[in-house]
């Protein structure tokens, strides 16, 4: 059986090749990384201290295992870890050198360690969240929803209620429920008018999911005085393992 390296972060995150972040004391995994993610990580750790640059990150964890590399995909898996540690309590852990490569922060302390070893402080996550109680309950009923529409387009199941919205700015966009053709003209503009505000870079590893309330899906001019849920989606392998999920209530993000 093939042991995989563990590293424990700041005594906060461990994580573990292959699987993803998970903190210390906890047996489930926080955070799923891809294979991708999981080795441009491995390959920042066992060079820390020394900025690795882009082309031996493609030759290394793109070329050596038959993949085309892009510094498009290379700056959204960079951008996903960034977020990830963030997430998990620990700023700036990567950051890039310019004009010589990518590194993980000097700051931050990294140790491998062995199952026997028992991390001695914990430190936790606190969220902290904004919308009232049924905003959220509803942003989580519709992620969950879209998250498996999206599961399902590219396992290649039917989904009777798929709208394939089209390609917009590079992102093939896409809406859960059955639309007229006004409201995919609707989408289309909802769509276009939010990537081209948060300057979305996506690629072919992406998918964008729309979805707006009736009243904005009829009138245009409603678009920002309703709801509206966007999700960016990362895919890894056919199989969608991470979103950036936005609700909008009038406006208000």
């Amino acid at each position: 059986m093939e042991i995989f390296v563990k590293y424990l972060i700041n005594n906060t995150v461990i994580f573990v090749e292959d699987e993803g972040l998970y903190f210390v004391h906890s047996t489930e995994v926080e955070i799923k990384l891809s294979s991708l993610s999981s080795r441009i990580l491995c390959l920042l750790i066992k060079n820390k201290g020394q900025p690795v640059s882009r082309d031996l990150i493609y030759a290394l964890v793109w070329e050596d295992c038959g993949l085309v590399p892009s510094n498009t995909s290379l700056n959204n898996h960079l951008s996903f870890l960034r977020k990830a540690f963030r997430d998990c309590g620990i700023e700036e852990f990567i950051v890039t050198v310019p004009k010589v490569g990518i590194s993980i922060h000097s700051d931050i302390n990294i140790e491998s360690i062995s199952d026997e070893e028992q991390p001695i402080e914990i430190n936790k996550k606190t969220s902290k969240r904004n919308n009232i109680l049924y905003l959220f309950v509803l942003l989580v009923i519709i992620s969950f929803s879209l998250l498996s529409v999206s599961y399902k387009i590219y396992n290649q199941e039917k989904y009777p209620a798929l709208n394939d919205v089209g390609v917009i700015h590079g992102c093939h966009v896409y809406s859960s429920k059955k639309s007229s053709p006004n409201d995919v003209a609707n989408l289309t503009f909802a769509a276009n008018q939010y990537i081209a505000e948060k300057k979305i870079k996506c690629s072919d590893t992406h998918v964008f999911i729309i979805d707006l309330q009736d009243d904005s899906l009829s009138n245009q001019s409603n678009l920002r005085n309703s709801r509206a849920f966007y999700a960016l989606c990362e895919i890894d392998n056919g199989k969608i393992y991470a979103c950036d999920n936005y609700y909008y209530l009038k406006g208000m993000q």
